[in-house]
């Protein structure tokens, strides 16, 4: 049976001029219009934001329960932490964790929901919407947003490696958990 992925971004995705909540940046109507789009076909949400930053726990935890208080489940994180190239061109993280990702779950009917990054998609040919920066996700989206489960076979040429600056970071964790073990 196929899942229904929504990949997400936050910003010119779900920010607007008009909050969800004081001290929620969210579009009122993005954030509405995102809970119907999930609702219609059970839809998990993979989150794809450069909010996670560097993909640590404590900053996801964060990022999940912002999504909860508005009632809205994510279900995943794409890995930020993947340098890409492409014969001669560098890909971005966000694309290569979303091709990680499909790479590694099947029969998945995804859509990308971004408002960035639409040249490397064309690339890959991945199925993706571009939202308007400045509004958001808005209503009358929802008749042009479709969900898709080919994958081209051009994700296959995509070479792709856990950056350093990630592989850094978790040897200084390891190292400091070994050093406070030991003590």
């Amino acid at each position: 049976m196929n899942r229904f992925v929504i990949f997400l971004d936050i910003d010119g995705v779900l920010n607007g001029e008009e909050q969800f909540e004081p001290g929620i940046n969210f579009s009122k109507e993005s954030v509405l219009t995102l809970k119907r789009l999930v609702k219609k076909n059970n839809t998990e949400i993979v989150l794809t934001t450069s909010w996670q930053g560097i993909g640590d726990k404590k900053t996801r935890e964060k990022i999940v329960k912002i999504f909860n208080n508005i009632n809205i489940h994510i279900n995943d994180f794409i890995n930020p932490n993947l340098d890409g190239k492409l014969l001669d061109k560098t890909i971005s993280n966000r694309v290569c964790g979303i091709i990680d990702y499909l790479k590694n779950n099947q029969n998945i009917n995804y859509v990308i929901l971004d408002d960035e990054y639409q040249n490397e998609y064309k690339l890959f040919n991945l199925n993706y919407y571009k939202t308007n920066t400045y509004v958001g996700l808005k209503e009358k989206d929802l008749d042009k947003i479709t969900f898709s489960n080919i994958i081209s076979k051009r994700i296959n040429y995509l070479e792709y490696q856990e950056n350093i600056r990630s592989k850094t970071r978790k040897i200084k964790k390891l190292c400091l958990t070994i050093k406070n073990i030991k003590k």
